[in-house]
């Protein structure tokens, strides 16, 4: 333990170590905590007898670091929080108490990141996040200099929704990377060398999983679909599933097996590049 942040829970897997996932928790919530919740939800039962995540995907070590706790703004107590925050159902208010903590939590599953990709390879990472924790691993993905495996967001939201939008190409549509680099050096002060300049100035990821429940009450959906559409312009694939009995968790059965298929997915993505 370092400034009062517990060590990542670590979920070795069952069978030999092909994919890492790192999960980031929600507000309030602590990594061990989180990963023994997500463990106990159920898919469908069409490929093992006790479908949870960890059975359904043997060859996954799963990562789950804690935040750091710090005073919320809008409670005003001590919180784990990836960042501070003033309203959930308006993210852009008072924005300035945001980036403080983002770079900080940037930074730190950076690190992990980074460590994962010296193990299994860059396209066998996958960065997912719940709540505000899909908040924070959307901004460590965009921030990150390589392509990595995939992303999983749940009830999510994009924060400096507005100043990403901005950076569009008038023509395209599209954000390219080098602009996006440079909003987070800007407003994050995250600087990050490309390691190949001739490789097209895309967002480093194949693609993206996006999911939202229709009856949360927490983040709103229209915020999930921001999200969605706001990654469409990145130049990579967005799975999209909307849950019309969802609220903000993972939604069982249909949001475990939609997982299962996406992290599949992106196993065979990359093996077919090696």
């Amino acid at each position: 333990m370092s400034d009062g942040i517990p060590e990542p829970h670590v979920v070795v897997p069952t069978a030999e170590h092909q994919q890492t996932i790192i999960f980031l928790h929600g507000r309030g919530d602590a990594g061990a905590n989180f990963g023994s919740a997500i463990f106990s939800l159920l898919g469908s039962y069409r490929s093992s007898t006790h479908p949870t995540l960890r059975n359904s995907l043997p060859n996954t070590k799963w990562i789950f670091p804690t935040a750091k706790e710090s005073m919320s703004s809008s409670f005003h107590e001590l919180q784990r929080q990836w960042f501070d925050i003033y309203s959930l159902s308006d993210p852009e208010s008072r924005q300035e108490l945001q980036p403080e903590g983002l770079r900080e939590s940037i930074e730190r599953i950076h690190k992990l990141v980074d460590q994962e990709v010296a193990i299994i390879g860059q396209d066998n990472v996958i960065l997912a996040g719940l709540s505000q924790g899909c908040a924070t691993a959307i901004h460590v993905l965009l921030s990150y200099p390589q392509r990595i495996g995939g992303f999983i967001g749940i009830c999510g939201w994009l924060p400096f929704t507005t100043q990403i939008s901005a950076l569009s190409s008038p023509d395209s549509g599209r954000i390219a990377a080098s602009d996006l680099a440079k909003f987070y050096e800007d407003v994050f002060q995250i600087k990050y060398k490309r390691p190949d300049p001739a490789v097209p100035d895309n967002i480093p990821i194949n693609g993206f999983f996006i999911a939202h429940g229709r009856r949360d009450n927490i983040v709103e959906p229209e915020l999930g679909i921001k999200l969605r559409n706001e990654l469409a312009r990145f130049g990579a694939s967005v799975t999209w599933r909307s849950y019309e009995y969802g609220d903000h968790w993972i939604h069982d059965p249909e949001g475990v097996d939609d997982i299962v298929d996406y992290v599949d997915e992106c196993a065979a993505l990359a093996a077919a590049n090696l």
